[in-house]
């Protein structure tokens, strides 16, 4: 999704997308959770409680380094042009990631858009043309700084 207002462009993920990423640890806890209540409660045989468990750490796991890779990701990338400033709405921080069109270093457009500064790479997962056109008018504004 993606709109112009005036000099601004925002693009977003879909609610869906926001939510599943906002509360990744959460799903996956409840999901370990149920996975190892069941067999306590209808299977009590240790055998099968012990392979769950190796299910739940797998599981576990998998999830931390997926949350690990979401601390980078953002939801949604707001561009001001008057402003000349980035507003990045994070999927694992609830703080708005601000950036002026001065701090970037380079922008990498292929199956996902990454913003890449100093100190950070950000990264937005999808494109569409709009977007493009608002990341093709900032070469205007932007200079590159050196590798």
């Amino acid at each position: 999704m993606c709109s112009k207002i005036d000099n601004i462009y925002t693009i977003a993920q879909p609610k869906i997308y926001t939510f599943i990423t906002k509360n990744l640890l959460k799903i996956i806890f409840f999901i370990c959770l149920t996975i190892f209540i069941i067999p306590i409660i209808y299977d009590k045989n240790i055998q099968y409680i012990k392979k769950t468990l190796h299910i739940i750490l797998i599981l576990a796991l998998i999830g931390f380094f997926i949350s690990y890779y979401l601390k980078n990701v953002a939801y949604k990338v707001i561009i001001d042009f008057e402003k000349r400033i980035f507003k990045f709405h994070m999927c694992r921080k609830e703080k708005i990631e601000r950036r002026s069109f001065k701090s970037i270093k380079k922008i990498e457009i292929k199956n996902n858009t990454k913003f890449l500064f100093n100190d950070k790479k950000i990264i937005y997962h999808g494109n569409n043309k709009e977007f493009h056109k608002a990341i093709n008018r900032l070469n205007k504004y932007i200079t590159y700084l050196d590798p």
